[in-house]
C-alpha cells in the first residue's frame, strides 16, 4: 500500500524515481512508495523539477504546491503536495494505476497516425 501521510499543509508521498525514461508516467508501487518514470536526468535538479512538475500536472495544481522534502540526490523522495487531501490523493494515484495500458497504447497510435497524415499532406 503507498505510504501518504497527511499534515496541516497537505500531503507527504514516498516516491521512487527513474530518471532518464522514454516517457513521464507513473510506473506503479515500489516498497509503499509510487514509482515514476520521468524523462529528465539526474543532473542539476533536473530531475527533482520533472517530478515536481508531473505531481502539480497530476493533482492539477500550481507547481508552487509541490516540493521535494528529502531525498535531493536520491531515487528515493518525500514529496509534500500541499492543498489536498489524503483522500483525494489516494483516488487520484488509483485512478492513474488502475487506468488499462491499452488506453495509452491507442493514444500514441492515434498520434503516430496524426503525424504520418500531416507528413504525407506535405508531400
Amino acid at each position: 500500500m503507498i505510504d501518504i501521510k497527511q499534515d496541516d499543509l497537505g500531503v507527504v508521498i514516498k516516491v521512487r524515481v527513474q530518471p532518464r525514461s522514454s516517457k513521464n508516467c507513473l510506473a506503479g508501487e515500489f516498497e509503499g512508495a509510487i514509482k515514476v518514470r520521468l524523462t529528465a536526468p539526474p543532473v542539476d535538479g533536473a530531475a527533482n523539477a520533472a517530478c515536481c512538475k508531473f505531481f502539480a500536472e497530476l493533482f492539477g495544481i500550481a507547481k508552487s504546491n509541490v516540493e521535494v522534502l528529502s531525498g535531493h540526490t536520491s531515487r528515493n523522495k518525500l514529496l509534500r503536495i500541499n492543498g489536498i487531501s489524503a483522500k483525494g490523493a489516494r483516488e487520484v494515484l488509483a485512478n492513474m494505476l488502475t487506468r488499462p495500458v491499452y488506453l495509452d497504447i491507442i493514444v500514441l497510435f492515434i498520434v503516430y497516425c496524426l503525424k504520418t497524415r500531416e507528413r504525407d499532406s506535405r508531400l
